[in-house]
Order: C-alpha cells, then structure tokens, then sequence
C-alpha cells in the first residue's frame, strides 16, 4: 500500500442542554431535539474503580493544567477575551487518538496527562464507564454521545483499532470517496447528532489530502435546579478596569454550595437532580487568575463538593464562542512527541504526522441554565463563615467558571469571562 501525506481530523462535539430522549422519540414542534423529560430521578453517583478514581484524579490536574497555559498564551498574545474550553472534549480526543499510538510516543502522551503506568486498554474502559455513567445521571440533562470514523474508501482500517473504537466508543464507520459529497455527509452527520447546535465541522474535503476524520458528537443541556429570575442590568468592572452594564441573573440556594479561602470565594449552582453543576469562581481583588490556577491545582480541588450553605447568588448572563490552536498549549504541558514524528497508526500500512489541533467551543449561561458546546479538530491531522446567615456574592467583576459532573469532579467544560463588549 503505498505512502500518503497525512490528514487525520477529529472533532469532540460538545453542547449543554435538558433531558434522556431515544433519537427515533417523537420530535419538539418546530426543532429536531425528541421532547425533554420533566421529573427528574434521584442523582446516580458514577461507581467507578480505585484505579479509575486514580486516573479521574489525574485527568482533573491535566484539565486544569491545560485550561493554565491556554489562559496564560491568551495574556502573552494580549488579549482579555473571554475563554471557554472543553476539557472533556479534548480529553475524549486524545483517548480514541491514542489507540493509534504506540511505543514512546504513547508513553510520552500516557506521561502529558498524568496517566503514567497505564494503557490504552485501561483508558479505553475508564471512558465507557463515564461516558455511561454521565447518560445515566440524570433523565432530564440530556447527555448524547456519537462517534465515526469516516475514511478512504481505497484503504483498510487496523483492525486492532477499528475494533476498540466499536467497543468502548460505539463507534459508526463510513468509507468514502473525500469530496464534495463526503463533506456534506460528515457535516450533517454532526448536525444530526448534536440536534442542530453544531451544522458543520469542515468546509471541504479532497481525495488528495484528506485520509479520515473521527468524529465525537457530545450534546448536554440542563436547567438549573433552583429558580433564578433575571434582574436587569448591573455594573460589570472589566480585566481593564472599565464598567460596563450587563444583564444579571438572581437567585437564593437555601442548601447551597459556597467556599471561601484567603485568595476567592466559589459557589457552586446545581443543575436539575444535581448531578451535575456549575462552580462560579470570584477571584479575591488583588487575586489573578494565575494565582487561582495554581491555587487550584496544588490543592487538588476540584469544587464539586463544597461546604453545604444557604447563597444568594448574583450572576450576569453571558454567551462566549471561542477558537484555539491547541498545539502551543499541549506542547507547553509536554506533547512534543505526539507533535514531532508520523506515529499514528489507524490505516493500514501507512502513518503520519499531526501538525495541528484546534478546539471550538460555546457557552450559553441565563436563569433558565447552561447550554455549551465545543468541537475539537485534529488535522494531518477553604474555609467557610457562621452558615446561620446566608452568603451574598455579586459576580460584577471577573471569574471563573466550570460545568462538573459532581459525583467524580470530572470538568466539562472551563472558562473565564473578563470582558462584556455591549449589553449581553
């Protein structure tokens, strides 16, 4: 089989909004997402092995890890954008590109995400254990998972791992002839599978560059599980000092989530059943974000459990919408293997080099809950006050933020918001 220049593209499709529906359930009027569940089960906590409990730990620290250094090149670059990022996004990424790795270069990536004296096998069966798990946590957030592989019809697929991709992430294979027509298949295959949020990945595809594209679709959305009401607009002070007014949300959580330490105070709002929540993080004022980065990551903390307390919580709503090259961010963590030689190896008799991986994600946030999204692509790849009185926290100035599955701290999705350009 002869030698092909390599372009392997891979895209994590996540979205945050509510309820478990079969896809062939009767369809909303008007959209193409089966009607919502509206009784919630109790929460079901994600069992997991001590050994997956050691590798959630470590996927955590690389979470946070990675969210550091993209947050750290943004302020290198000059910027004070708002961030939003997937860290389960890239990390489902990895775990299916890994299959295709062997030697030192799939020690070199076991090593960057702290997974050091474990394999592929293990990784494998740690992600269809949470992957189930989060579907069954809670019958009104919808979570939906897809995955294909769509590939040179002229070539074959390692069976090793074409078989691992079926097993742990039941995955749909299509072989195609790259082209116009293959493009629009790929794009509403996502389309499909994520109910419309995501309608395209890719804008062309050519039988002369392009060899296959894995594909994620991740779809999660959920409402609050407390009223919150919106309050008008409030003064919000920038990451460069200015004011500006923005909409606000409001709400009081009688058996709330709060913590405070010497360097910010965080809350936690719970969604539906409370399986899943979303931490709100305020940096004390003369506190940065790289001091809360590190703050975090050296205690291990992952927010999903805080101290139970009576909130009242101030929020602005905002929607961010993001593009990253994830390459310098994954290099700063390590990943120069991965980056450096052709190592993949899912077709047969040939490899190839992956020059490039960038992410694309969403977020919504009002006093109805959350809704977000990311898609990631892989080209050629404390302590707490009297809890008698309740806690008023105003998030009028910068913070950050993350959606968790609580009953193992794994993160969704990360982000910080600095800025509002106009009323949001």
């Amino acid at each position: 089989m002869k030698s092909l220049k390599f372009l392997f593209a891979t895209a994590i499709v996540a979205c945050a909004m509510t309820s478990c529906s079969d896809s062939d359930d009767e369809l909303a009027p008007g959209t193409n997402e089966p009607p919502m569940a509206t009784e919630s089960h109790p929460a079901k906590a994600i069992e997991l092995s001590v050994q997956q409990q050691d590798m959630t730990k470590s996927l955590q620290i690389f979470s946070w890890e990675i969210f550091e250094a993209i947050s750290a090149q943004q302020r290198e670059n000059g910027k004070n954008e708002n961030l939003i990022f997937s860290p389960l996004s890239l990390e489902i990424e990895l775990a299916m590109l890994l299959n295709g790795l062997q030697g030192e270069t799939l020690q070199g990536m076991l090593d960057m995400m702290h997974l050091s004296g474990y394999d592929t096998e293990q990784l494998n069966q740690y992600f269809k254990r949470i992957l189930d798990g989060i579907e069954d946590a809670d019958n009104v957030t919808r979570f939906v998972t897809a995955n294909s592989l769509w590939y040179d019809k002229r070539y074959m697929l390692v069976p090793g791992v074409e078989q691992s991709l079926s097993d742990y992430y039941d995955c749909e294979f299509y072989p195609v002839v790259y082209g116009k027509e293959a493009t629009a298949k790929i794009n509403k295959w996502v389309d499909d599978r994520t109910y419309g949020r995501i309608k395209k990945i890719i804008d062309n595809t050519t039988p002369d560059f392009d060899f296959y594209h894995l594909i994620n679709a991740v779809y999660f959305r959920s409402p609050w599980q407390n009223k919150m009401t919106a309050c008008g607009t409030k003064p919000f002070t920038q990451i460069d000092a200015t004011t500006v007014q923005a909409k606000m949300f409001k709400g009081a959580i009688n058996n709330g989530y709060y913590k405070s330490t010497s360097q910010y105070q965080v809350v936690m709002l719970p969604f539906s059943n409370a399986a899943f929540g979303m931490f709100f993080l305020l940096p004390d004022e003369d506190v940065t974000f790289s001091d809360v980065y590190t703050s975090v990551k050296a205690s291990g903390e992952t927010f999903a459990q805080l101290p139970g307390r009576r909130v009242n919580v101030t929020i602005p709503e905002f929607e961010v919408e993001q593009r990253m090259n994830m390459i310098n961010s994954l290099l700063a963590l390590g990943g120069e293997k991965l980056l450096a030689s052709p190592i993949v190896n899912i077709l047969e008799g040939w490899t190839g080099a992956l020059p490039s991986i960038y992410q694309t994600a969403n977020i919504k946030v009002n006093e109805e809950g959350a809704e977000a999204a990311a898609v990631t692509v892989v080209l050629d790849g404390a302590t707490g006050g009297d809890k008698d009185e309740p806690v008023y926290i105003t998030f009028d100035r910068p913070f950050i933020y993350g959606i968790v599955e609580r009953s193992t701290g794994l993160p969704l999705f990360m982000g910080e918001i600095s800025m509002f350009n106009k009323v949001n």
